[in-house]
Parts: structure tokens; C-alpha cells; sequence
């Protein structure tokens, strides 16, 4: 992803559970095989897809070459959408949270983060994974942030 675009768009699917280490093998040799032959409009797009603490796949792509596109990416949501049909994931839950703690990531509904919040367990400087980044370049320098500095400190009472 080094040779990718500050602009590259980029697409974050979280799981809701860590991926044994067989599985992420598996996916990965599946999503190589996926973005091989990712086109659209008939143009084969600059893309790949890498997996992060055995928990997310992060789809990125170089839109230099070729726009990703309505048909484009409707092709990349039905590779996550098999994926998940394949391993028992769920690769679309937008409430839940992923977070650190010391060197463990951990997920959990975003109800549940709240409780944490509240209960003091999770805290201001708690790294977060903000998935709501849209480029490389917020992918690389705000993906991992403080949660407060994050969307999450809305939650912050």
C-alpha cells in the first residue's frame, strides 16, 4: 500500500471477532484472488486488501488508474459479503467498537463501550479504531487514534 495514492479511498470491514490464523490465510488468499480480476467498467482497478490485528480487512483503492465506481464497488461488498457467509462473520455491524487495551484489541456493541466509558474501564486516551476513514492518508494518521479524539468522544459525559 506504500506505492498508493494519499487519495486512495479505503473501506474498512471490522469483524466482530478476531479471525483465527487460518481463516485470515484463507482470506487473504481469497481477497488476492478477488482484486486479480476487480474491475470496473471493463478497466481493472489498483486495489488491495490487507488484514489488521486478525480483526479488519481493509480495502484500498488507487482511483489513478481507474474510478472504483457504483459496479465496482457493489463487486467489493459482495466479496465481504461472502466472506462473512463463509467464516460466520459479520463484517458490516456499524455498532460495534474496536479498541485497545494495552497490547489486546477488543470488540464490543457500542452500547456496551458506553457502559465502559462510564464504569471508568475505558477511558480519554483509549486508542480506537475510527473506520470512518476515507483515504490513505486519514487511514494512516487517524485510524488509530486517542478516543478523545475520535467520533467515540460524542459518548464522553
Amino acid at each position: 500500500m506504500n506505492n498508493f495514492s494519499p487519495e486512495s479511498k479505503v473501506w474498512i470491514y471490522q469483524s466482530n471477532r478476531a479471525f483465527t490464523e487460518a481463516e485470515n490465510k484463507l482470506i487473504l488468499e481469497k481477497a488476492t484472488s478477488f482484486i486479480s480480476e476487480w474491475t470496473a467498467h471493463g478497466k481493472l482497478l489498483k486495489a488491495s486488501i490487507n488484514s489488521y490485528y486478525n480483526r479488519f480487512l481493509v480495502l484500498m483503492v488507487d482511483e489513478t488508474q481507474a474510478d472504483a465506481s457504483g459496479c465496482g464497488i457493489d463487486k467489493s461488498v459482495r466479496f465481504f459479503q461472502q466472506v462473512e457467509n463463509e467464516f460466520q462473520l459479520n463484517l458490516m455491524n456499524r455498532l460495534l467498537v474496536t479498541y485497545k487495551v494495552n497490547s489486546d484489541v477488543l470488540t464490543c456493541q457500542l452500547s456496551e463501550f458506553e457502559k465502559k466509558i462510564e464504569q471508568g474501564e475505558v477511558h480519554h486516551d483509549t486508542i480506537v479504531f475510527n473506520n470512518l476513514v476515507g483515504t490513505k492518508a486519514e487511514f494512516d494518521n487517524n485510524w488509530e487514534i486517542p478516543l478523545k479524539k475520535s467520533w467515540h468522544s460524542k459518548l464522553l459525559v
